[in-house]
């Protein structure tokens, strides 16, 4: 994994195809360093491997591309700290219900409850948790 990273683009440019990604790896100055490139997930997850790490720091420097006119996030596979959503969580279960459920994958750094950022409802609770981990 030294050489790749994941492209995680905007679901709503789907399906998204090889001839997608030319342009803006070449505006990156990474495409004659392209080892391999396919899609992941869902045609909207793509990973790409590069031939060297230079040329994978360089994108990851990016940090985004454009592909379709769409955000298209550039990520690191071995980044273990990370943060993710958890929809539907019932008002009733704790965020120490949450963290135990989540405990045996690493370390969850906290879990949080969203609020509502809609007028007349700015102090009500949200059925999701925001939880924030690293994997082991």
């Amino acid at each position: 994994m030294k050489t790749t990273v994941f492209l995680h683009c905007d679901i709503a440019g789907r399906p998204y195809r090889i001839q997608d990604f030319r342009e803006p790896l070449e505006t990156a100055g990474v495409l004659p360093f392209v080892a391999g490139i396919g899609p992941f997930q869902m045609s909207h997850v793509w990973i790409l491997k590069l031939k060297t790490a230079e040329a994978k720091e360089r994108l990851l420097t990016e940090g985004a591309l454009e592909v379709k006119k769409r955000y298209c996030a550039v990520i690191e596979p071995n980044k273990r700290e990370f943060a993710f959503r958890v929809h539907w969580v019932p008002f009733y279960v704790s965020n120490e219900s949450v963290q135990k459920a989540f405990g045996e994958f690493g370390e969850v750094t906290g879990v949080t409850r969203e609020q509502w950022n809609s007028p007349g409802f700015e102090d009500a609770e949200s059925t999701t948790r925001l939880v924030r981990m690293v994997l082991k």
